[in-house]
């Protein structure tokens, strides 16, 4: 998979095994059929990134979601130039704290 370590270290550090998924080779950002294939029963939550200013598959991550009562955290850290809002009750972005498009959402 590709992936950068800060992504998932704190899920280990939380004590939650992450389970990496493919990316799609075009973008480098998740493949939502790989993602459906890795949900179980143990699944709390999706973290896709949004990678080189491209925003991932967000309607049908957000589907999966929805439809397997997960979380969303989206990493946009490397999203830099972005421009798009996730309407999902249950997201929150996170950043890194140099990145100008800092923001979050939670309820």
């Amino acid at each position: 998979s590709w992936t950068y370590v800060a992504t998932v270290e704190v899920i280990a550090l939380l004590g939650f095994k992450p389970v990496f998924v493919e990316v799609d080779p075009k973008s480098f950002n998740i493949d939502v059929d790989d993602l459906k294939s890795k949900v179980s029963n143990e699944s709390v939550a999706i973290v896709p990134v949004h990678l080189y200013g491209q925003c991932a598959n967000m309607e049908d991550i957000l589907n999966v979601a929805k439809e397997k009562d997960l979380v969303v955290v989206e990493d946009t850290a490397q999203a830099l130039g972005l421009s798009v809002a996730s309407l999902y009750k249950k997201s929150l972005y996170s950043s890194w704290v140099r990145n100008p498009s800092n923001t979050s959402r939670a309820e």
